[in-house]
């Protein structure tokens, strides 16, 4: 306890070092926190260690893609690997007959998918009755009133009458990483009975539950065994798939991995900054004890005991640093659940817990005793009877101290160039992300979401037509039309539901046939979108179910197969589970390209009439003269004048569908921007309480030089030029750590290169600016020093 009554005596010292520590702790224990919450803490499920993902993979390529329902049977009949297996995959439902509809994000299962999970829902059972569905907590308490008389209550959903079997407990989700809660689970196959024999319609992703000691390894070898066998007895849609096992923890966590590890590595160096500042904090108050210490050691004090001393202060220091910085974490994480895009998997883990407690408590004493061995080796030097013989402050400090408060210095310097790199990087690519040609016109756009019930829409091609002609009728609305999958979307799904294609007259192997994207669309979507027509014609009313079929090609595809030669005319065959059925289509247009979340280049893409190739489900797309948000009422009163019980979703305007889909990259870059602002003014202040310091034991130096004639210049260049050598230094050394270092975030960057030219060299104007300003007020007070003073006082 010693130790800590003689901080006390130094309050300002103390405060300055605990505020220090607890900025880099505080930043590393919210990170902590997220990293833990999403990377590592099991999934709230029974022996979740044991759950896996199963995927199919695709030929040549390896991608991941969902499985059949007819692969997915036979995976489940023949595998030995594991206890249960499940299949899953989403959908869009309507419900309707208890207040207004309501567009639900639904998950369609197969098998024992809770038994499998180990989850047992609070209200009613899970059966094999058909036409049944399970609801979470939440859908219960909002729309059912929380009575427990739910269970057999009916529903209708999308049009068609089910019961309610079973409703979850409070805080089930499944799956964890969906972009938007799971509200209802439906048994897989009760809608759409056409694709439970298809193996071309890969839509179902597969959860299974290994056997007790049963590795990932064998349970591959085993579903290797499988896909061997389906690909010989199904070569056309299964020769060269594979499949591809992964824990359930790693699954969920793979979107979100890469940046929360670039986020930790930016705070870990923040952390590093404030333990560098306040090493040096305690060397100068070492250099400041330098006779106490002598005394200690000349009375018989070992020099392990005022090591110790020294050290105890430190870690003092540090736990006090923790605890602050662990009031500034629980500040923090509420924050980061705030500021967190929406998607991002499990960010509402993030809280006050036992792993972040004993995180905070291990760093505050490893970044104590860091922090206390620096000055404890200092103070060893000091422990000589030579040093109580000196009077000279600045002689009896000798080189020593300065040297290692140099060097941690250009630690700090360096640490924080390679922040500040790493910071632009990302908002470099950020901006380059907002500023980028999406091949649309996205102003004066609102966009909504429509899915129409199978069982009272045979035709929704013309259910779509008619909406269109409603909304057209809207005074101010200039065009509207469906659109299949907008670019805020991201990549559109060529690995699963996208068509095969080839250009009739040319002989390509099945193997190597491209996919490309395939949306649906009305007359009028080019226009609606602003996506410029470059050669041929839109669609028109003519193309209708029963004449012949055409397609507009983007301007990739036509470049990608159409080089020397004029595509218009040509014809393609086109072949996927969407057709049901190969397809012939003749081109009759060529539109520009548009860019899709996450796409580094345009995706070929091949648009088709919606009354050729019908969709229940699609995106609306109208423009307007005016601000899109004026209009959503009107086009509210059309769609339900069209059906009162038709749900509308995910209204916005394409502006805000834009600005969403780069919600996540914001996010992390705006993180990182923090900690290198934090680690700037840090390194800065280092960098100014050394040459301060250095300033004050040389005032007897500079003295003499300015009484033998050396003019304030000469002495301010002096201190300019030592702050300028360390800054320079260690800017060279954190130029090359983040050259070696910003190549592993590559993965996050969008336009720009890990080694971006530019961005590396604002960094440093950035960095040497800063540190120019920390070393010009140490300068101007050592040509401030009055010579005969100076002199008297030493």
């Amino acid at each position: 306890m010693k130790t800590f009554w003689t901080l006390l005596k130094s309050p300002a010292f103390t405060v300055t070092a605990a505020l220090s520590l607890a900025l880099g702790i505080g930043a590393s224990a919210v990170m902590f926190s997220a990293v833990h919450a999403v990377l590592f803490r099991p999934l709230p499920y029974r022996d979740s260690d044991r759950l896996v993902w199963l995927w199919s993979t695709q030929p040549n390529t390896g991608t991941k893609q969902r499985v059949s329902y007819p692969d997915f049977l036979d995976w489940m009949a023949e595998s030995q690997s594991f206890e249960g297996m499940a299949g899953w995959g989403g959908y869009e439902a309507t419900l309707t007959g208890a207040g207004e509809p309501e567009a639900l994000q639904a998950g369609l299962f197969h098998g024992d998918l809770f038994v499998l999970l180990g989850v047992s829902p609070l209200v009613g059972a899970v059966g094999d009755e058909p036409q049944s569905v399970v609801i979470s907590h939440r859908l219960w308490q909002r729309r059912f009133g929380g009575g427990r008389d739910v269970a057999g209550r009916p529903v209708r959903l999308n049009g068609q009458s089910f019961a309610i079997a079973a409703v979850m407990p409070p805080g089930f989700e499944f799956p964890v990483h969906a972009g938007a809660p799971i509200d209802m689970w439906i048994r897989l196959g009760e809608f759409n009975p056409a694709l439970r024999s298809n193996r071309g319609a890969r839509l179902i992703e597969v959860l299974a539950r290994l056997k007790p000691n049963v590795s990932l390894d064998e349970a591959q070898a085993d579903m290797n065994r499988i896909a061997a066998r389906l690909a010989e007895q199904y070569p056309q849609t299964n020769r060269g798939a594979g499949v591809h096992i992964v824990t359930a923890l790693e699954e969920v966590a793979a979107g979100s991995a890469q940046g929360l590890w670039a986020l930790f590595g930016g705070v870990a160096a923040l952390l590093l900054i404030s333990c560098v500042n306040v090493a040096n904090l305690l060397i100068a108050r070492a250099t400041a004890r330098r006779r106490e210490i002598a005394v200690r050691a000349a009375l018989g004090a070992g020099r392990s005991r005022i090591a110790l001393h020294l050290v105890g202060e430190s870690v003092w220091l540090a736990c006090g640093g923790a605890f602050l910085g662990g009031l500034l974490a629980f500040w923090g994480m509420s924050v980061l659940r705030e500021m967190a895009p929406t998607g991002l998997s499990r960010i509402d883990q993030v809280r006050l817990d036992i792993p972040l407690l004993l995180f905070l408590l291990l760093t505050g004493i490893v970044a104590g005793i860091a922090c206390g061995l620096a000055s404890a080796w200092y103070a060893s030097r000091l422990c000589g009877a030579e040093t109580l013989q000196q009077s000279s402050p600045a002689l009896s400090e000798g080189l020593a101290a300065r040297r290692l408060s140099s060097a941690l210095v250009i630690g700090e310097i360096a640490l924080a160039m390679i922040l500040l790199a790493g910071a632009g990087l990302f908002i470099n690519s950020v901006w380059r992300l907002a500023e980028i040609d999406a091949g649309l016109d996205p102003e004066h756009i609102l966009t909504f979401e429509i899915n129409w019930p199978g069982s009272r829409y045979s035709q929704p091609g013309e259910a779509f037509r008619q909406l269109q002609e409603r909304l057209l009728a809207i005074p101010g609305v200039l065009a509207a039309s469906t659109g299949m999958q907008l670019p805020d979307r991201g990549i559109p799904m060529i690995d699963d539901v996208s068509p095969l294609l080839e250009i009739e007259g040319r002989q390509i192997a099945p193997s190597e046939r491209p996919r490309v994207a395939l949306f649906t669309t009305q007359p009028g979507y080019l226009r609606a979108m602003g996506i410029p027509l470059i050669r041929g014609r839109d669609f028109t009313a003519s193309d209708a179910g029963g004449s012949p079929p055409v397609v507009i090609i983007n301007d990739a595809l036509a470049r990608a197969h159409f080089r020397n030669e004029d595509p218009i005319g040509r014809r393609l065959k086109l072949e996927s589970w969407t057709l049901l059925r190969t397809r012939t289509v003749e081109i009759v247009g060529i539109a520009g390209n548009v860019m899709h979340r996450g796409a580094r280049t345009a995706t070929p893409a091949v648009y088709a009439p919606m009354q050729q190739l019908p969709r229940y489900s699609s995106h609306m797309v109208v423009r307007t003269a005016g601000d899109p948000l004026q209009y959503v009422n009107a086009v509210r009163a059309a769609v339900y004048g069209l059906d009162k019980d038709q749900a509308i979703e995910d209204m916005q305007t394409m502006n805000q569908r834009i600005a969403g889909a780069i919600a996540k990259d914001r996010f992390s870059a705006a993180f990182l921007a923090a900690f290198a602002a934090l680690a700037l003014i840090l390194a800065a202040i280092g960098l100014y309480g050394l040459l301060a310091y250095i300033t004050a034991r040389r005032t007897q130096e500079m003295a003499i030089r300015m009484a033998l004639g050396a003019r304030q210049a000469d002495v301010m260049a002096l201190v300019l030029r030592q702050g300028v050598a360390l800054a320079a230094i260690g800017m060279a050394i954190g130029l090359a750590g983040a050259l070696a270092i910003t190549r592993f975030i590559e993965g996050l960057l969008f336009g720009v290169t890990p080694t971006d030219p530019l961005t590396f060299a604002l960094a440093t104007l950035t960095l040497a600016a800063v540190a120019t300003a920390a070393t010009l007020v140490p300068a101007w007070r050592a040509i401030r020093t009055n010579p005969a003073a100076a002199l008297r006082h030493q």
